[in-house]
């Protein structure tokens, strides 16, 4: 809101009459984009997905820890980090105010549009079943069989090409390990830290590999989701994810995500960061 000193009454009452109005506007407009923004987690399956992100993220440092040589304690105390700082509460929360301050109600209204759509509940739920825990642990032996249909293949392809999904998948992973080991490096002396350029040119080193890993895992997923959609069915999705709003609401979803799991991992880094310094110091003691 504007304040601004003014002499005149009668002016000063005009004004505020037209403000006062605009911010009685602006709260419920504020309003209506909380209940949106609600409604559109829940439908579009996002808040499915944080919960499952958040476990396989847990679940794969707990099995990356595990094939190190380091003691049960250790183990014990990391899996304690993890389940803190990769929780699903915080991550829906990261979300949800990255959707508040990127989102209009004239975005969220023709998404959600589609979503209460019977074909767009129907792919939503697909979406969801092919998340689950026993589908991903098997899911390119599930999609083997589907990948004979070419058809589907292509369509497939166009839906990761138009949400950017491995391109997506590929920088999350590289942003977020920066941010946690550069968090973790920096309490130590200059030379012992790790730059945020080394750790990125680290990364790059095996940024073809780790793409042709998450198109062919993203792929398999799609081709699990699809599998009982037709052709054109998948074909008015795709019309629909080609819409203006709809690749909005791809691309901040995306980024939503990404600086949720940024955030995770700086805050775990700093944890493992902080456990480090406490056992140099008692050592030096």
């Amino acid at each position: 809101m504007i304040k601004k000193i003014v002499s005149l009454k009668s002016v000063f009452i005009l004004c505020f009459s037209i403000l006062a109005s605009g911010v009685l506007a602006d709260e419920e407009h504020s309003a209506e984009k909380q209940r949106l923004i609600t409604s559109l987690m829940y439908k579009s399956g996002l808040i499915s997905q944080i919960e499952s992100n958040a476990k396989s993220t847990v679940d794969g440092y707990v099995v990356a820890l595990k094939s190190q040589n380091i003691t049960k304690e250790q183990i014990g105390f990391v899996e304690k980090q993890l389940a803190i700082y990769f929780n699903a509460t915080a991550a829906k929360g990261d979300v949800r105010q990255y959707f508040l301050e990127a989102f209009t109600v004239d975005d969220l209204k023709p998404v959600l549009k589609w979503l209460n759509t019977p074909l767009g509940k129907r792919i939503t739920q697909y979406e969801e079943d092919a998340s689950a825990p026993n589908v991903v642990a098997n899911i390119e032996k599930l999609a083997e069989p589907l990948k004979g249909n070419l058809v589907r293949v292509k369509q497939c392809k166009k839906i990761d090409e138009i949400v950017m999904g491995t391109e997506s998948a590929v920088r999350m992973v590289i942003n977020s390990q920066t941010s946690m080991m550069q968090a973790l490096s920096s309490g130590f002396p200059g030379k012992q830290q790790i730059s945020v350029d080394s750790l990125k040119l680290q990364l790059e080193k095996s940024k073809a590999v780790l793409y042709d890993f998450m198109a062919s895992t993203l792929l398999s997923y799609q081709l699990i989701s699809y599998q009982y959609v037709t052709n054109e069915e998948l074909d008015l999705y795709i019309k629909f994810l080609e819409t203006k709003r709809a690749r909005k609401y791809s691309k901040v979803t995306i980024n939503a995500l990404e600086q949720a799991l940024i955030n995770s991992s700086r805050k775990f880094g700093q944890a493992l960061l902080k456990k480090a310094l406490k056992k140099q110091r008692q050592s030096t003691n």
